[in-house]
């Protein structure tokens, strides 16, 4: 039975529902954000990449602002799995870490996430 890491987030999550677009070869692939925070985002995948792999990454934040782009390492891959912590059944997804982001995208990151729920 597959069970997920259980490495721990440092940074406040907040759910995001936005179209993110990775860049995997030459083609911008879309997928559904899930949530996200200043250090890294969830995405919806049915086909996952590995653990280490990094991805370009370009997605518009609720604020209005110009898009967001990142490069993102994925840390975590969840398959259909069930969370040893509180039972549920987790998406099929993947957890990126933004390796790479510019300071004014990660300060609007950080204000979206700790920001009140809409």
């Amino acid at each position: 039975m597959y069970m997920p890491q259980t490495r721990c987030r440092t940074a406040r999550r907040r759910p995001l529902a936005t179209e993110i677009l990775m860049q995997i070869g030459d083609a911008a692939v879309p997928l559904e954000a899930v949530d996200i925070s200043s250090t890294g985002v969830f995405l919806a995948m049915d086909v996952l990449p590995e653990e280490g792999d990094s991805f370009d990454l370009l997605f518009n934040l609720p604020d209005g602002g110009m898009p967001v782009r990142a490069r993102g390492e994925v840390t975590r891959v969840h398959a259909d799995a069930q969370d040893p912590q509180t039972g549920r059944m987790l998406r099929p997804g993947v957890g990126l870490e933004f390796i790479e982001i510019g300071d004014r995208a990660r300060a609007r990151l950080g204000q979206y996430s700790d920001g009140p729920l809409l």
